[in-house]
């Protein structure tokens, strides 16, 4: 996909398209090192499309690589119930 820059945002000499119809996120992969709190991820990944998936990777142990970290299960997110009890 190719976008004109006339239709991005520039922030700090980055260009940033919103997500819309025409752009979907589909998956967020949040690295070893990232400090914010995988929970404050969830919550903003949720106002833009309920099915893109969050993986929290890892250092490889043995090898030179970044893998899925599989201590990491992202909380499934119920809808609230209509039954009344």
């Amino acid at each position: 996909m190719f976008m004109s820059l006339d239709e991005g945002t520039k922030e700090g000499g980055l260009f940033f398209y919103p997500f819309d119809s025409s752009l979907l996120l589909k998956e967020v992969i949040v690295g070893p090192h990232c400090a914010i709190p995988l929970d404050r991820i969830e919550n903003l990944v949720a106002k833009t499309n309920g099915s893109t998936s969050i993986t929290k990777a890892r250092l490889g142990f043995t090898r030179f690589e970044v893998v899925p970290d599989q201590r990491y299960e992202r909380k499934k997110k119920q809808a609230p119930s209509n039954k009344q009890v």
